[in-house]
């Protein structure tokens, strides 16, 4: 009877195995348990986090930005050329292409236009190289020199069209590497300030548990971001408010770090090791040689 009584009571099982709470990062609580578990499944909930936020920002871009880029297509001269980093203009020296509200694409080949411009970022394209500005200012880029392409309305609809799906794939497996890798860098850096505090707080956890909390931490600040850069996509915000919250997400990534090392269980107050408790033994026997007369 005893023996089956025995067999009869379930096996404790580990949290990782039985909580579903592992695979919901977004409160402190379930970050929390990431510092007991795998890393093959913290590298899975990055890869499904990293997923979520480049598909919305790639839908966002299709969707605010794409239309400006056909337009400005169909404003191409029929003759252009780029060859060893030089553009060939067969148009006007100052020409809007297509503008609306976030994006103007404009061509000033000798860059002597004035910067001015009601769009939140505008792209110049010169004689040597293209200009980016926005908010923080403006900065140039050359043109490669190791391709040639004919810019011109049928040559860069084809190109584009030909191109367009490798370069969606290369943006969407590049920006999630690119996050996942961001995301486990930082933690790097959190997890110097996480440590530390789990040790004051004796909790539970080693470094590395610390790391992956560090590490799971961030999706929900990432989470907020994207979902400001979908509101400017719809308009909802401006983009000085998102790049506000751009600038703020990683001190409260920071912060959400170690908030989050508190609802790590505290560590239980250790039983007296064996190597200790082997020493005081010898120390108390009289036979000991170290006890023993001299």
């Amino acid at each position: 009877m005893g023996l089956n009584r025995k067999m009869s009571n379930p096996v404790p099982r580990n949290k990782e195995s039985s909580g579903s709470s592992v695979w919901l990062p977004l409160i402190p609580s379930g970050i929390a348990l990431f510092s007991q578990t795998s890393f093959r499944r913290l590298v899975l909930i990055q890869i499904l986090g990293a997923g979520l936020c480049v598909n919305v920002l790639t839908l966002v871009l299709i969707t605010t930005w794409g239309p400006v880029f056909s337009a400005a297509v169909i404003e191409l001269p029929e003759e252009g050329l780029l060859r060893k980093g030089i553009l060939y203009w067969g148009g006007e020296d100052q020409f809007d292409l297509a503008g609306e509200g976030s994006l103007l694409l404009a061509v000033d080949l000798y860059d002597s236009a004035p910067t001015f411009y009601t769009e939140d970022v505008k792209i110049e394209f010169n004689l040597s190289g293209f200009k980016i500005c926005s908010l923080p200012g403006c900065f140039s880029l050359p043109y490669p020199t190791f391709f040639e392409i004919d810019f011109n309305r049928a040559g860069i609809k084809a190109w584009w069209g030909a191109w367009k799906p490798a370069f969606l794939l290369f943006f969407v497996v590049g920006g999630m590497v690119g996050l996942v890798l961001s995301w486990m860098i930082l933690a790097v850096v959190y997890a110097v300030a996480g440590a530390i505090v789990a040790r004051i707080f004796k909790r539970k956890t080693g470094v590395r548990g610390v790391w992956q909390v560090c590490c799971v931490a961030q999706l929900p600040i990432a989470f907020i971001l994207v979902c400001c850069i979908y509101s400017y996509g719809a308009s909802w915000i401006s983009i000085r408010e998102t790049t506000m919250v751009f600038l703020a997400h990683m001190p409260l990534g920071f912060a959400y770090s170690v908030i989050s090392i508190f609802w790590i269980p505290r560590l239980e107050p250790n039983m007296k090791s064996p190597q200790k408790h082997a020493n005081s033994r010898s120390s108390s026997n009289p036979f000991s040689s170290e006890t023993g007369p001299k």
